[in-house]
């Protein structure tokens, strides 16, 4: 299957509204900006897939200029990222979503919400932080740079 590429929110909604219960995939084909092509970007899809129950998978690289990503209704035991579900509310607000993008989200499953590791809150077992602690050039990095940080910070 080849990519099919759309140049605004609009061609790619309209794609949705005609094949979203007939269709089990599409590869959305995406312009980088530098190439000077009209393109959706990766967000506007993502938030044109919510609206009717479809969601985004691995993104692939095509060439220099372009890459896809496979999009699918969304399984009744997926994952929803916290990032989805606010995408959600404010697509809800202002009128976007579709009955069928309303019915997949309202099925969404509580233990399956906001489970992936950079939602999650960092905790530091007392015992690892003494031990931790106890190498001061490491927790120093920790503190004065790490810790500010606001996006996901992952230990392991």
């Amino acid at each position: 299957m080849a990519p099919t590429f759309f140049a605004t929110k609009e061609e790619f909604r309209k794609w949705l509204e005609e094949n979203h219960s007939k269709e089990k995939e599409i590869l959305v084909g995406f312009y980088k900006k530098g190439s000077g092509k009209p393109s959706l970007n990766w967000s506007e899809s993502v938030d044109q897939a919510l609206c009717f129950g479809w969601i985004d998978g691995v993104r692939r690289s095509i060439d220099a200029e372009s890459y896809y990503n496979r999009f699918t209704p969304r399984k009744p035991n997926s994952n929803w990222s916290m990032i989805n579900i606010k995408k959600v509310e404010e697509l809800t607000k202002s009128g976007l979503m579709t009955p069928e993008g309303q019915k997949v989200f309202e099925a969404r499953k509580e233990h399956k919400t906001g489970i992936y590791s950079h939602e999650k809150e960092l905790i530091l077992d007392a015992v690892y932080e003494q031990e931790f602690k106890s190498h001061h050039h490491a927790w120093e990095f920790f503190e004065n740079r790490l810790l500010p940080i606001k996006g996901p910070l992952f230990i392991g």
